[in-house]
C-alpha cells in the first residue's frame, strides 16, 4: 500500500456511509501528516440563517458586496472561518494546494470581500474535521467497514467551486470513479 499525502485532495463520502455529520459529505484536505489531518466539509450550508453576511457584519464590516451561506466546515473550532478561494485574490500567508486554489483564513479576504476587492470564487466555512494519526489513512483504506471509507481525487476548481450540496457530492464520486478506473487501465 502505498502511502499517498492527501493534501489538497477532495473527500467524498461513501454513499452507504451510515446517517451521521459526515454523511454525503466533500471533504477538502487542508492538512495531512503523521500527526494527523484537517479537512473542510465545503458542501453542506448552514440552516439556521448564518451565512457569511451575518459573520462580516458581526465583525463591524460592511457586507453590500457579499451574498453567500456559510458552509459546516466540520465539528472543530466553529468559530473560525476559513476561506478556500481562486488564487486571482492572495496574501502571504495563503496556503495554496495547486495553481489555481487556496486557503485564507485571516481577516484579509474579509476586508477585501467586504470592499468588493476578493477572489472571483470562493466559498466560507466554519470550523472543520480533525483525524488523528493514521485515522485518515486507515477510513480511505476501509475494507473492514466499506460504508466509512471515501473516495478521492485532487481538487480543482470545478468541483470545488461549481456544484453545491448532493451535486457536489455526486460529481466528486464520478470524478473519483473515473480516475480510479483510468489508473487500473494504465
Amino acid at each position: 500500500m502505498t502511502n499517498i499525502n492527501y493534501f489538497g485532495y477532495l473527500l467524498a463520502a461513501h454513499p452507504k456511509r451510515p446517517y451521521d455529520l459526515l454523511n454525503n459529505s466533500v471533504i477538502l484536505i487542508f492538512k495531512h501528516e503523521k500527526s494527523g489531518a484537517l479537512g473542510l466539509q465545503l458542501n453542506k450550508p448552514f440552516t439556521n440563517g448564518a451565512s457569511l453576511n451575518s459573520v462580516m457584519e458581526n465583525l463591524g464590516m460592511d457586507s453590500t458586496f457579499v451574498e453567500d451561506p456559510l458552509y459546516y466546515g466540520g465539528e472543530n473550532n466553529g468559530n473560525r472561518v476559513y476561506i478556500v478561494h481562486t488564487l486571482d485574490w492572495y496574501t502571504s500567508s495563503t496556503l495554496k494546494f495547486n495553481d489555481t486554489i487556496g486557503l485564507s483564513g485571516d481577516l484579509s479576504i474579509l476586508t477585501a470581500l467586504s470592499q468588493g476587492e476578493g477572489p472571483s470564487q470562493y466559498r466560507a466555512m466554519a470550523g472543520y474535521n480533525l483525524w488523528s494519526a493514521g485515522e485518515l489513512e486507515s477510513e480511505i483504506n476501509s475494507s473492514d467497514n466499506i460504508a466509512l471509507s471515501w473516495s478521492q481525487i485532487p481538487a480543482t476548481n470545478e468541483l470545488v467551486f461549481e456544484f453545491d450540496g448532493q451535486n457536489q457530492w455526486k460529481n466528486v464520486i464520478t470524478e473519483a470513479s473515473k480516475l480510479q478506473v483510468s489508473s487500473w487501465l494504465a
